[in-house]
């Protein structure tokens, strides 16, 4: 219990979370056996004191959804709530209860046109039907789960639902949604519905899950009473509207209801996301939602553009969304856009579909609801509109049309009813009247006249005829079918007929009988007037037979009492075979009493019973059972009967003795009286009848510290002036707990408990009395006492409050100026205070109404001395200034108070005599903190600032006007502009705050003239400070274009000497040397022109060149060779290679359809020949030129034996026994049990006579099942199916079964050439492509056999001595002749081609080592090298050599105790073969190394500590100077066995795909944040722009844990966002962490991450390894430190120098953290006291501030700089320590004495250091010195690492492996190098 009461506090920071979910509930999805009343009891069990569970409420009749209410002083975050009752048993699932977004947008402009109603289509299905009624005469409803709906409107009202609970003026949503649906339709008043007339049924909703779910639960319960009574109750709700979501969230809790909707037969029409999403990437609830019922529509304007969500594999159907008219609250109209009004015209249209007028579709309707709705769903999405590009939007690629799914289902009608006349031949006069009745007591047909008509099911009728004014009439009737054939007849003597036909089904047909029989069309008079009652009983075993006894009495009447059979089968209810017994009776309303007795065998101690459809109640067999049935009281009355059926009778009139008055009773009983005696009452809980004010009892629980104590406590009971006292007994047997009852009242009263003889427990315990289910525990502090909490306090002289104080809250102050405030110094208690006081006591000036709060102003001298500073306040007209005065004895603090009034104030902070801090305070509220405000800027504010208004006033003083929205707010997800650059797909919030942008990398301005090349990073406007290198006056940012020279710079004169001087753009402008005449050569500094020439107007302009076949991009246009790529035609067939393109300077052919280059006989268009190839390069080989083998030559083949073309055999495959002569298609059928004539039957045709009836058969309709024979001879009376089918119609496709046919969809003939897709149409969009027609050379397949470009004369030169194109030339002559493969394919002779010169003579000549080193420089003739290539071609690699392989280093990294624990294996790629493995590689507390050698390919690596701690990590990675990371597992060793997840491979070599700098071993990512790699040139290169062309060029992020617990690899290409801005080919870097379903990156774990590119589909190797951490909480406010990125030289700030100088040149800069307003800049060093700490607003800060200000940085010492971001109202953590050294003595101050650093050239990165690398660069003057010794010293001396590094040409550039050997803190580093000594710190910082 405690692990679950801790559950609840493990995450308290989400209490501060933005909330999706509602406070304090949590709903509950449970088991199918859980009882909802113990669940309640288990959760009140695990919650702490201080929380109660209030409620737990069922969401529907018998639902297992469940919602839970909680209430506390302390509760916990609701996540946290949720998991501790996920734990729970009997709870299947979870979930918060969300706040649902309504997908709606709403828009000011309104329309007059409904242009939507004709984009559906829906006037051509309003010419046969608008809607209301099925044909069967069943109302047709449709429910609203979008908020309530307006009952009221006008063009609503008639269509509201009389099975709609709710009536009034609805939601504004709801409404909407309404309208659309079913306005009332031709009734001359504002608009009209999909349907004009439909029941609209209003379920609620309320914006969260529960709502949603009770809504849902509406609908299904109306469907359910609507199946169960055949349409007499509930309501036929075919379709729920579901307009509202919750995005990045899955379907799982949802599933079970929309399960259960569909199971009924109910569509849920659900909305896609308003924002532009692809849910097959992001998930969305509920539209994402997998369930057969579920139809997810996204929106579209008039125009067809949907800017809404889109998924190809999640999204349904387009519908109107956008300036959709429709009805709203207060009966008004409005013009509304969202995926929120697409649902309701889906849902419209699915309940205008049901009224189409089918008979056998309503029939389908009342018999498999099911079934029927995913008819109409298909119909729906089969029938629509197909949308061009729509294949990339829904699934089906089609939008809304009623009228094509109407057809597609008036296609498939059939009538299943028969059309029957009913005669009535009166004996005396004429029949007035006529009712025709059916099995269910409905009207089915009436008539004014003797004749009654109607399309009839079978089954059993009754009718009755009258006369006008008579009454029944006699006579003779008869019924005849439409063949006049007569079906029944007879005679009556009252006018009461009755008939049946056809097959009945006995049972009872009345709806609202407890026994109702839906699929029965006979009533058999076996209905149940009352409730069926079913008793089940089972065996103790669950498998021993016998017999009980079972008795049942309703209302004192024995229903049952008899034996019931115990057996042992299946019982459909647990769904297994158990042996249980079950009595059914029909019960009448009253209460019930069960008993089960006399068994013969052992029975389980529950019962079960079930009442009508009720869930079965389980009762012990013990007692029996005792309840209502059916509508029996619920009140016990006075009467001498148990009314409400609890077992007691007028148990409510049980009075007892109440003495003292105070409505409470004693245990003395006046008995039952029906009326109510003097003096007593109905309850017996006074536990002190002679004291009016104490009345019930409460226990109060005591523990001793150690439970295994016993002993005695004292108790103490003060209350009213009385005390009660005594001891009390600890049992050790009963853990040490006492308990003992105290009499207390409703008053105050005090308990106090003191320790005897033992140590107390630090709690003591209350309980107070309340029914079992709502138990109220109390704890308090066992040595302070209870103290009980009363009434509130009331001005009485009483402290009713029991808070120890009287009338408190009742002081009044004198209010002289009448402002609302009193003056502090008039206060007096008083319950009748004086005209004009207040209980206000805050006002400063009680004479002057305009002020009434003091505030204290607080400055701060910079140095600590004495002093003033002045300030003044200035409100309105109203100026107050004064003096501060600033005491060194106060560390030259002062505070002065100020009057204020309500409103805003200024605070102006002047300097006097000294220097001020930068920061000044005010306090706005005595007991309040200070608020911090710059010297320089002052203070604007108020101590009470009002709301915001739209007034055009800053109301709440912050310095904006009317913002918040107060004058309205855009809708959320509107695009819109936060103002800041940086950003980009900045939309509303729906609070009037914009914001959200994604990051981007762009030039922007950051507002500073004094800096260039201003970029974004991280959110943030960065700028590199501006240069005046020539010292003229003017700095690159103010135009110097030659910063060299100071003779240029704006304004001075131009002069002709080729050169800009003034910097305007233009030399020598303004004719100072004149203009150059006309074709004067020029140069117009455009590297890809020619022929530059002067125009003789100073201009000058050359000719771009047209590409030509020679390797460079003559054209300028990115592309190289463009429009010469050809095929190489090996064979010399004509036909080219489609797998090798040719070099445009080399000769090939156009097409790429040879199939074998290496045989000239093989290639499209020749004849197949029998010889086991594919001969014309069709894909099939000998097609159509074997047979089939007759072993019993009768003439016909067997199909189970076809035989190759060079065998001999026949050319059908019709014999089904060839081991058989007499058995084939030509045979006569006999009667012998064979089929002898092949047909697929056997003995038919009646043979051997007719079988009997019944006997299974197959009439031969895959539409139907279960067939029997009719005793003649014919077979059928089969179920009908809804397989898929053949329905033998070419023209048809998609066929499927329907009431026993099968029908297909036409197919479709889009370019009206006469050929359907299914004639074998390759192009339905282009009439010239269909077969038959003639193929050209155009490279498309004309005639649609599947060859391109086959028999079209497009011939290719090929080396034959023949001029084979016609262009004059032949062979080698001719520049496109067809070049063929060198000889020798091996190794790097691998596609080599042959020169143009070998084709001698007609014939190639074979290929010489010119041609094999042009197609690789590594070919040598006869030669190897190694170097993992077949250089000579041989078909070897590296032969020779020997051992040829690269190495890589293994590092280890011990544990604490047990290395020699440790192993490691190098397995190959599949994980069978061990390639190099070893044992104990790991010293005692040191470091292992070793060299793996391997060959080029994929390898596992699996390393074992089977110890435990022999190991603490690994690293993998290249061997020698910066060895690249492959595997990083440095201080992460899991227990066990350290392996990639899945057998996951690492392979060498590695490329060069990495991470940018800035997100390489971070540890603070979260979830929507980029991760972003560098990019790669090939990879951008397939760009094209970010549409479908670029889907299969891109990058895969790898992200796995070297421990095996987790490995996802995230594919980015080209044409898909990531939701990030389109800047372009860069855009396909950026990953969003998490942006995906499933496998989602875990929190709190270290994972690494490899980058690889990925180029038209071929995927590179991946490049080295960075370390990756996801922490949400450091990631919403991320640590910074200065800025220590490579790549920006201007902004790097990590371990530099700098001069303490006032200058852009000195400064300092943090890395930017997007959202952050200022940075914390702190600086500490042994010298100093205290840490120097500077705040700026920017992110950089300028050395070199004045002493007044803070002290200044000392030269020649080194600091510790750490900067902190100030974020969200609160620091963030520091990020890493930098290093900082001052170089100038331009203020005095000592050495650093401690460290004593000396300033050298030797540089550490990164520094501060994680632990597990150190980069490290040094030149040193001796350039033969080729190794150096480096050391690494604490700060006490000792030496922790020694290493000799090796140097080369007087350049130290290694990396030094430290894995993680020292612990967090400061380090010396020395480098000896020969005499010379470098030193310099490192900070370690884990």
């Amino acid at each position: 219990m405690r692990y679950l009461l801790a559950l609840l506090f493990l995450f308290p920071s989400l209490v501060h979370a933005q909330n999706n979910w509602v406070p304090g509930e949590v709903l509950v999805y449970l088991t199918v056996d859980a009882d909802a009343q113990r669940i309640a009891q288990d959760v009140k069990a695990a919650l702490p004191v201080g929380m109660v569970l209030q409620r737990m409420e069922s969401l529907g009749k018998g639902s297992r959804y469940h919602l839970l209410h909680f209430v506390g002083s302390d509760l916990p975050p609701v996540p946290a709530l949720e998991r501790l009752v996920k734990q729970l048993d009997g709870v299947q699932m979870t979930s918060l209860n969300y706040l649902m977004k309504y997908r709606a947008q709403p828009n000011d402009d309104l329309y007059a046109t409904q242009w939507s109603m004709a984009a559906i289509d829906a006037e051509e299905v309003w010419n046969f039907t608008t809607g209301g009624s099925m044909i069967n005469g069943k109302r047709i409803a449709v429910g609203i789960v979008d908020g309530l709906v307006q009952t009221t409107h006008p063009d609503l009202a008639d269509n509201i639902s009389q099975a709609s609970t709710y009536a009034g003026e609805g939601e504004e949503h709801g409404t909407l949604v309404a309208g659309v649906v079913g306005a009332t339709g031709n009734n001359g008043i504002g608009i009209t519905g999909v349907n004009w007339d439909v029941d609209l049924v209003p379920l609620g909703f309320g914006g969260t899950m529960a709502g949603a779910i009770s809504g849902f639960e509406g609908a299904l319960s109306l469907r359910e009473d609507f199946t169960n009574s055949a349409g007499a109750e509930g309501a036929l709700v075919v379709a729920v509207t579901v307009s509202w979501g919750f995005l990045d969230m899955s379907c799982g809790f949802g599933y079970p209801i929309f399960e259960d909707l569909g199971n009924a037969g109910i569509l849920a029409i659900t909305a896609a996301p308003n924002e532009p999403v692809d849910t097959d990437v992001i998930p969305d609830f509920p539209s994402g939602c997998p369930n057969s019922n579920n139809i997810a529509v996204t929106g579209i304007g008039p125009d067809g553009d949907n800017p809404f969500a889109v998924g190809n594999s999640t999204i349904h159907l387009q519908a109107p969304g956008i300036a959709i008219p429709t009805t709203a609250i207060g009966g008004a109209y409005e013009v509304t856009d969202g995926t929120s009004f697409a649902v309701p015209h889906v849902a419209g249209a699915v309940a205008l579909l049901y009224s189409l007028p089918c008979p056998s579709f309503a029939h389908l309707v009342m018999t498999n609801p099911q079934a029927a709705a995913q008819l109409v769903k298909n119909a729906i999405l089969q029938g629509g509109e197909v949308v061009p590009g729509g294949n990339d939007i829904t699934t089906t690629g089609r939008q809304l049309n009623v009228w094509g799914a109407y057809q597609i289902l008036m296609g498939q009608c059939v009538q299943t009813c028969s059309d029957l006349t009913l005669t009535f031949t009166p004996t005396d006069g004429a029949v007035a009247d006529a009712v025709l009745t059916g099995p269910q007591g409905n009207t089915v047909a009436t008539a004014s006249g003797p004749v009654l008509q109607g399309c009839l099911e079978a089954g059993c009728y009754q009718a009755v005829f009258s006369a006008a004014g008579l009454g029944p009439v006699s006579g003779t009737w008869t019924v005849t079918d439409a063949q006049a054939s007569v079906v029944a007849s007879g005679s009556s003597t009252d006018g009461q007929v009755a008939f049946s036909f056809g097959d009945l089904l006995p049972g009872c047909t009345t709806p609202n009988s407890g026994n109702f029989n839906p699929a029965a069309n006979c009533n058999d008079g076996s209905c149940c007037s009352g409730d069926i009652v079913r008793v089940k009983v089972l065996a103790e075993d669950l498998v021993s037979e016998g017999t009980a006894q079972v008795n049942i009495t309703v209302g004192g009447s024995v229903v049952y009492d008899g034996t019931v059979d115990i057996e042992f089968g299946f019982d459909p209810e647990s769904g297994s075979e158990i042996a249980v017994g079950t009595v059914e009776v029909c019960a009448p309303d009253g209460c019930m009493t069960i008993s089960v007795t006399d068994s013969t065998t052992p029975l389980s101690e529950e019962g079960f019973v079930t009442v009508g459809n009720d869930d079965p109640i389980p009762f012990p067999l013990a007692t029996g059972y005792g309840g209502p049935v059916g509508d029996a009281p619920v009140q016990e009355l006075c009467d001498g009967l148990d009314n409400d059926c609890d077992g007691l009778v007028d148990e409510d009139f049980h009075w007892f003795v109440d003495a003292d008055g105070d409505g409470y009773g004693s245990t003395i009983s006046l008995g039952i009286q029906c009326t109510q005696p003097p003096n007593a009452v109905a309850d017996s809980t006074d536990c002190n009848d002679a004291d009016p004010d104490t009345h019930f009892n409460v226990t109060l629980i005591v523990f001793t510290e150690d439970p295994n104590s016993s002993g005695t406590a004292h108790y103490v009971l003060e209350q009213g002036g009385a005390i009660v006292e005594g001891d009390m007994d600890l049992l050790q047997e009963d853990s040490g707990m006492g308990q003992q009852s105290l009499c207390v009242g409703d008053g105050c009263y005090l308990i106090t408990i003191t320790q005897n003889d033992v140590p107390l427990y630090l709690e003591s315990f209350l309980r107070f009395p309340s029914p079992p289910e709502e138990e109220v525990v109390t704890a308090f502090d066992t040595e302070g006492g209870y103290q009980s909490e009363g009434p509130a306090e009331i001005c009485d002289g009483i402290d009713n409050d029991c808070d120890g104080e009287v009338d408190e809250g009742f002081m009044w102050f004198t209010d002289a100026d009448g402002d609302g405030f009193g003056d502090p110094s008039t206060g007096v208690v008083t319950c009748t205070p004086d005209p004009g006081a207040v209980q206000n006591s805050g006002d400063c000036d009680d004479s002057d109404p305009a002020v009434d709060h003091t505030i204290a102003i607080r400055a701060i001298s910079a140095t600590g001395e004495s002093g003033l500073a002045h300030y003044v306040v200035t409100q309105g007209g109203l100026v107050t200034e004064g003096d501060i005065l600033l005491d060194d004895q106060d560390f030259g603090i002062g505070i002065a108070e100020v009057c204020v009034g309500n409103g805003c104030f200024s605070i102006e902070i002047q300097v006097v005599d000294v220097a001020l801090t930068d920061v000044c305070h005010v306090q706005l509220f005595p007991e309040g903190g200070f608020t911090s405000f710059f010297t320089t800027t002052g203070f604007f504010g108020s101590h009470a600032p009002l709301a915001e208004i739209c007034d055009g006033i800053d109301n709440n003083c912050d310095g904006q006007i009317d913002e918040d929205g107060v004058c309205g707010c855009a809708p959320a997800g509107t695009p819109c502009d936060d103002g800041n650059s940086c950003t980009d797909n900045d939309t509303e919030d729906g609070a009037c705050n914009c914001g959200g942008g994604l990051f981007t990398t762009n030039v922007c301005d950051d507002g500073d003239p004094n800096t260039i090349n201003d970029i974004c990073f991280n959110g943030a406007c960065i700028g590199t400070p501006c240069a005046d290198a020539d010292a003229d006056g003017f700095t690159t940012c103010q135009g110097d274009c030659d910063d060299a020279n100071a003779a240029v710079h704006p304004g001075v004169t131009e002069v002709c000497d080729g050169i800009d001087n003034n910097c305007d753009g233009q030399i020598d402008e303004d004719n100072v040397c004149g203009c150059l005449p006309a074709g004067t050569p020029c140069d117009d500094n455009n590297p890809c022109t020619f022929n530059d020439m002067e125009n003789g107007a100073c201009a000058c302009a050359g000719t771009l060149p047209t590409e030509v076949c020679d390797g460079v991009d003559n054209d300028c246009d990115g592309l190289v060779d463009e429009g010469f790529e050809t095929y190489a035609d090996s064979d010399g067939d004509g036909f080219g290679d489609p797998n090798i393109i040719m070099p445009c300077d080399t000769p090939g052919v156009a097409n790429n359809l040879d199939c074998d280059d290496t045989d000239p006989a093989i290639h499209p268009g020749v004849l197949e020949v029998c010889d086991g190839l594919d001969n014309d390069c069709d894909g099939e080989v000998d097609e159509e030129l074997g047979g089939f083998a007759d072993n019993d030559g009768d003439g016909f083949g067997d199909p189970l034996s076809p035989l190759t073309c060079d065998t001999p055999g026949v050319s059908n495959n019709l014999d089904c026994d060839d081991t058989n002569a007499d058995i084939n298609p030509n045979a006569e059928e006999i009667c012998d049990g064979i089929d002898n004539n092949c047909n697929g039957q056997i003995d038919e045709g009646g043979v051997c006579g007719c079988l009997p009836a019944g006997t299974p058969c197959d009439d031969g309709n895959s539409c139907t099942v279960n067939e029997t024979e009719d005793g003649e001879c014919n077979c059928g009376g089969g179920l009908f199916t809804t397989s898929v089918c053949d329905d033998g119609d070419p023209n048809t496709f998609n066929d499927i079964c329907f009431n026993g046919n099968c029908i297909g969809t036409p197919c479709p003939d889009a370019d009206a050439d006469g050929f359907t897709t299914c004639q074998g149409d390759c192009d339905d969009a282009n009439a010239a492509i269909h077969p038959g027609v003639t193929e050209v050379c155009d490279g498309i397949d004309n005639d649609c056999d599947g060859l391109v470009d086959e028999d079209a004369g497009c011939a290719d030169e090929i080396c034959d001595g023949i001029d084979n194109d016609g262009d004059g030339l032949i062979d080698a002559t001719d520049p496109d002749l067809v070049l063929v493969f060198c000889e020798n394919q091996n190794g790097v002779c691998s596609g080599a081609i042959k020169s143009a010169d070998r084709c001698v003579n007609g014939t190639w000549e074979p290929c010489i080592p010119a041609d094999y080193l042009l197609n690789s420089q590594a070919y040598i003739a006869g030669g190897e090298v190694c170097d993992g290539l077949d250089n000579n071609c041989d078909g070897q690699v590296d032969e020779g050599f020997g051992s040829c392989c690269n190495d890589y280093t293994l590092e280890f990294q011990s544990g604490s105790t047990t290395p020699s624990s440790v192993t490691y294996e190098v397995l190959n790629e599949s994980g069978t073969t061990t390639v190099l493995s070893g044992n104990n590689p790991v010293p005692a507390n040191g470091v292992g190394t070793l060299t793996l050698c391997l060959n080029d390919g994929c390898y596992q690596l699996r390393v074992t500590d089977a110890s435990g701690n022999g190991l603490s990590g690994y690293v993998l990675r290249e061997t020698g100077i910066n060895g690249r990371r492959i595997i990083d597992n440095s201080a992460n060793m899991s227990n066990g066995t350290s392996q990639i997840d899945n057998g996951g491979t690492f392979c060498v070599p590695i490329s060069n795909t990495d991470l940018l700098y800035s997100s390489c071993d971070k540890y603070f990512w979260k979830a929507g944040e980029y991760i972003v790699c560098n990019e790669d040139a090939a990879v951008a290169a397939d760009y094209n722009g970010g549409g479908a062309a670029g889907a299969d060029s891109g990058y895969d992020f790898w992200f796995f844990d070297p421990n095996g617990t987790y490995s996802y690899v995230r594919q980015r290409r080209h044409n898909v966002s990531d939701n990030f801005g389109n800047v372009g080919s860069s855009r396909t870097c950026h990953a969003k962490i998490n942006n995906w379903s499933g496998s989602q990156i875990p929190n709190g774990v270290l994972l690494n991450v490899r980058i690889r590119t990925v180029v038209n589909g071929v995927a590179g190797e991946y490049g080295p390894a960075c370390r990756f951490t996801r922490d949400e909480t450091l990631g919403n406010c991320p640590p910074t430190l200065l800025f220590d990125v490579p790549g920006f030289p201007q902004f790097y700030s990590c371990g530099v120098s700098r001069d303490f100088q006032n200058n852009t040149a000195n400064r300092l800069y943090a890395r930017p953290v997007a959202g952050a307003t200022k940075y914390r800049f702190t600086f500490d060093n042994a010298e100093l006291a205290s840490p120097i700490v500077r705040v700026v607003n920017p992110y950089y800060l300028n050395l070199g501030w004045s002493a007044g200000v803070a002290p200044p940085l000392i030269a020649g010492q080194s600091y510790d700089v750490t900067v902190e971001a100030f974020k969200g109202g609160v620091y963030c953590i520091a990020g890493n320590v930098c290093i900082v050294t001052i170089n100038n003595m331009a203020i005095g101050g000592q050495q650093n004495a401690v460290l004593d650093v000396p300033v050298s050239n030797l540089n550490l990165w990164p520094n501060p250091n994680q632990g597990d690398q150190l980069f490290m660069t040094l030149n040193i003057a001796d350039p033969f010195i080729n190794t150096v010794s480096m050391d690494i010293f604490d700060l006490s001396g000792k030496r922790m690492i020694a290493r000799t590094v090796g140097i080369q040409d007087g350049v130290l550039n290694t990396t030094i492996d430290l894995n993680g050997e020292l612990a967090s803190g400061m380090y010396m580093v020395k480098i000896t190098a020969g005499d010379e000594v470098f030193t310099q710190r490192v900070v370690i910082q884990k």
